[in-house]
């Protein structure tokens, strides 16, 4: 499968942990990851014989890699990138084309055809140490034996395992990485409202879907302008209305001060909105609202997205590099068959962008 190639090919970067080789080293300090990343458990049982007393600690350590797998753009994977860069978890990211993305759902590695997916390995390492000494009872020593007692001896032996899961969905990935970047609310009904204002970004993505590649070609060009028209007049300023009217009059983010992943997803939404890539949508319906100004401004210059969205934009500039190397790669390979009328040329032409995965 190609995941496993190219795992392989980059390498999970594993995090370092002493594990100790006797009892006392169960109780020095870890180098962990982030919480929620890693468990330790410790267990430790006591035999005792007339003359020896032996202390078995057994340490298992469960740690937890991440693999998320989209296209080479934002999108719906543009807010959990920023939320593992926010909770400094490390993660591989994975950026694939639209060619490479045939292949993995053609192939049935995707759970539902779609991306993101994240891949979830989780290592178990377990380590039982032995420590074997004579009692502390001195009646019970030979007090003829001149040599003096043997000194504690101590066995170590190690065993470890992996296995790995892929999770799909967007919004449960974002909740999950979000509760380990502890940008999840862990009260009961702040994460309620928090949950609300993230469906309301897929109520936004159901209603624009319908005009989005590859729906589009369902559509005759009059009705696919119609419905634009219809969203950009009527329905998405009735929804940043709607939601406006949600966020927290504390502020300046969405549930007051502390920053979470409803922001996250609210934000990339009313970005995409202003930056004028939706045909007959107005760029300006968030600039309308100046809750949603405040939100924007407070959002965009929190410390940990500023810096993520620095470092996309390198990632993103290298990703367009990409794309326009392959494509003129594709072009260059576009051969009308001599003598094929122009329909015919259209169409092979058509079938190579497709094979070529630029479609």
């Amino acid at each position: 499968m190609m995941m496993a190639s190219a795992q392989e090919g980059r390498g999970m970067t594993g995090m370092n942990i002493y594990t100790g080789s006797s009892t006392e080293a169960s109780e020095q300090s870890l180098d962990l990851p982030p919480p929620g990343t890693s468990e330790i458990q410790t267990k430790t049982t006591t035999a005792t014989n007339e003359s020896l007393k032996t202390t078995t600690t057994t340490t298992t350590i469960k740690e937890m890699h991440f693999t998320l797998t989209y296209f080479r753009f934002g999108g719906s994977a543009e807010a959990i990138r920023c939320a593992f860069h926010m909770g400094h978890i490390d993660f591989e990211d994975f950026r694939i084309s639209h060619r490479e993305f045939e292949t993995e759902r053609d192939s049935g590695a995707l759970p539902y055809g779609q991306l993101p997916v994240l891949d979830v390995t989780t290592t178990t390492r377990m380590t039982r140490t032995r420590t074997t000494k004579t009692t502390d009872d001195v009646s019970k020593i030979d007090t003829t034996v001149t040599t003096a007692p043997p000194s504690p001896h101590i066995t170590t032996d190690t065993s470890s395992s992996a296995e790995t899961i892929r999770l799909p969905q967007s919004t449960a990935i974002l909740r999950f990485v979000g509760k380990l970047a502890k940008l999840y609310p862990e009260d009961a009904l702040t994460a309620l409202r928090c949950d609300a204002l993230i469906d309301a970004v897929q109520d936004f993505n159901e209603a624009l879907r319908p005009t989005i590649k590859p729906y589009k070609s369902e559509l005759n060009e009059d009705d696919w302008w119609s419905m634009r028209w219809e969203l950009g007049t009527f329905t998405i300023p009735l929804w940043l209305r709607r939601v406006s009217f949600q966020l927290s009059e504390e502020g300046p983010f969405a549930l007051g001060k502390e920053i979470c992943i409803c922001d996250l997803a609210l934000y990339v939404i009313f970005k995409w909105l202003g930056m004028g890539l939706l045909d007959g949508i107005p760029n300006d319906l968030v600039q309308q609202h100046d809750r949603l100004i405040v939100f924007m401004d407070a959002v965009k210059h929190e410390p940990r997205v500023a810096s993520f969205y620095k470092d996309e934009k390198v990632k993103l500039a290298e990703a367009a590099a990409i794309e326009a190397k392959a494509a003129k790669a594709v072009q260059a390979n576009l051969k009308p068959t001599r003598g094929a009328s122009p329909l015919q040329q259209q169409q092979q032409q058509q079938q190579q962008q497709k094979a070529n995965g630029y479609s």
